[in-house]
């Protein structure tokens, strides 16, 4: 199948200068000064794009993409590499790019659509069904200025659909739209994609990513980290952003087998491990669904002293997932220094969790020694569904209930 896109070794280096003075400065020298810093916001980008693929983008903020679907729509160009792009571009990127604020609706269609090479008679051609889709009504003879960022989504999103494009590059900009416009774009998404056109999808909307196309790339660091199925790459990112929260807000928080409230003759934690229910294997990864169990191992010092075990299950964001005490189930400890506890089908959707084990007092109000995200463990899930846990639910239809309204 042809290629859409195909970029080879693709850079891109910003250069940054702390005053506006070194730029002339450093040029009036022949380069002989160098008062500026490089920004590698692409490190050698390698992507093919099949003819009629609907490609997700995703990344952290300055991750990058935004400068590649620059690049690939010609509004930006590469420091090294190349690329290469075949058949007409649509690009509806940064919120305005292309408009002139004091221009009318109108005169912006014609300036948004020279910009993206459109003739003025295939502007002509396609100028009603721009103004029948944005729905801007009088508006369209105003100054934009006057319009609000919904509005100027509307036009921008109109004028880039309707030149009829073979390759649709979007940037994040539906965010902005209302509800019933963002239904209105993605259908004309859905149908583009149905008619075999190709599609760069850019979002921080998870969902919106897995439900429109059929391959995404993660770009991080200027470099793309992961190419593949939707759900695997987007449950992937997803991860690394929830580590990445977790790391900033603990990272005074001490890990692991750390003791931090251990007393003299109270009982403490010695280990933990992570099972399927009927093995002794470590667990590191879980299809939701198992069986699996937390087995616990405890000293108690003084045999007089009453205490509860206590296990949290969190998301690596420091959402907490579910937790249990012996108390609140009502079962008494046994004082035999290892317990098990059981996690019947685990329900947890794809995601990375971490497992917490704690010893408190009889009414457990008190931690008298706890193992904080002792076990890290991955779940994998090849549903749709969305969320932290997989509901046990059914959908069921009647007519009879109908007809009884």
């Amino acid at each position: 199948m042809e290629d859409s896109i195909v970029c080879k070794d693709l850079t891109k280096t910003y250069k940054l200068y702390r005053q506006s003075m070194h730029r002339l400065l450093e040029f009036l020298s022949f380069n002989k000064l160098h008062l500026h810093q490089d920004l590698h916001a692409l490190k050698g980008v390698n992507l093919t794009v099949e003819k009629s693929t609907a490609l997700g983008v995703i990344g952290s903020n300055g991750a990058g993409k935004s400068t590649l679907l620059k690049i690939l729509s010609r509004t930006s160009y590469p420091t090294g590499g190349s690329f290469a792009v075949n058949g007409k571009v649509s690009s509806l990127l940064e919120l305005g790019a292309g408009f002139h604020f004091d221009f009318s609706g109108r005169d912006n269609i014609y300036l948004n659509g020279s910009v993206l090479g459109f003739t003025k008679e295939e502007i002509d051609e396609r100028y009603d069904d721009i103004v029948q889709f944005s729905e801007l009504g009088d508006f369209i003879e105003k100054p934009i200025r006057i319009y609000s960022s919904g509005m100027v989504m509307r036009l921008g999103f109109s004028v880039a659909v309707s030149m009829d494009p073979e390759v649709l590059i979007i940037d994040e900009i539906l965010a902005v739209g209302d509800q019933h416009f963002q239904k209105k774009c993605i259908d004309k998404i859905h149908s583009f994609k149905n008619a075999g056109r190709t599609i760069l999808f850019c979002s921080h909307s998870l969902y919106h990513v897995r439900q429109i196309c059929d391959r995404v790339i993660w770009i991080r660091d200027g470099q793309v980290e992961m190419d593949g199925n939707p759900i695997e790459v987007t449950n992937e990112y997803a991860n690394y952003e929830r580590k990445l929260f977790r790391d900033v807000a603990r990272k005074d928080v001490q890990k692991g087998t750390e003791k931090s409230q251990r007393r003299q003759n109270l009982p403490f934690l010695t280990k933990v491990r992570l099972t399927r229910t009927g093995s002794d294997e470590d667990l590191e990864v879980v299809k939701s669904g198992e069986d699996v169990e937390v087995k616990i191992w405890y000293e108690i010092p003084d045999h007089s002293v009453h205490f509860n075990l206590g296990v949290s299950v969190n998301r690596m964001d420091d959402i907490q997932c579910f937790g249990s005490s012996s108390l609140h189930e009502g079962v008494p400890v046994e004082k035999n220094g290892y317990a098990v506890f059981r996690i019947n089908k685990l329900r947890l959707l794809a995601g990375e969790f971490t497992i917490s084990v704690f010893i408190a007092d009889e009414h457990s109000m008190m931690a008298l020694d706890q193992m904080v995200d002792i076990v890290e463990f991955k779940v994998e899930h090849d549903g749709y569904e969305v969320g932290i846990f997989r509901g046990d639910v059914e959908w069921i239809f009647e007519e009879s209930k109908v007809e009884a309204l």
